[in-house]
């Protein structure tokens, strides 16, 4: 059965009651054919997904997969850019001027915002966890990155 582009199946649970089941289908996701902030992004994940993502999430997975990586511009300040996979993935550093003066957020392109979706999983798994990735997944996560590198 569709609903609302969601996939919904019905399973037993361990009483044998009907649980109901959504899972998403990416393409319905409302991709932007522009570059989208990082908490443009975290909030059409949570609408799609009806999850409580927050963008530290996504920044921390980005960072355990070589994607992004903190930089110290002066004593007072750190930002976070992309690394040359970042780049490959879509990711970019875009400076904007304010009434308060420049600043630099990061962005992601349709690609970026292509493997943020295909990867809700593994963000999942570092929303719920209370420690660093395992090696075993940030070398899972890396190797999926080179393959959507390699398909462009």
């Amino acid at each position: 059965m569709v609903d609302s582009g969601r996939r919904v199946s019905y399973t037993e649970n361990k009483e044998g009651e009907n649980v109901e089941e959504t899972k998403n289908d990416i393409t319905d996701f409302k991709f932007s054919k522009r570059p989208i902030s990082l908490k443009e992004i975290t909030r059409r994940l949570n609408r799609f997904f009806n999850k409580e993502m927050t963008y530290t999430v996504v920044t921390q997975w980005l960072t355990e997969i070589d994607a992004i990586e903190k930089v110290q511009v002066n004593e007072h300040r750190t930002i976070k850019r992309p690394t040359e996979k970042g780049l490959q993935l879509g990711l970019a550093l875009a400076v904007h001027k304010t009434s308060h003066g420049w600043f630099r957020t990061l962005v992601f392109d349709e690609t970026a915002q292509r493997f943020i979706v295909e990867h809700i999983g593994e963000l999942n798994k570092v929303a719920t966890r209370k420690g660093k990735v395992s090696p075993e997944e940030i070398a899972a996560a890396m190797q999926h990155a080179e393959i959507a590198i390699k398909r462009e």
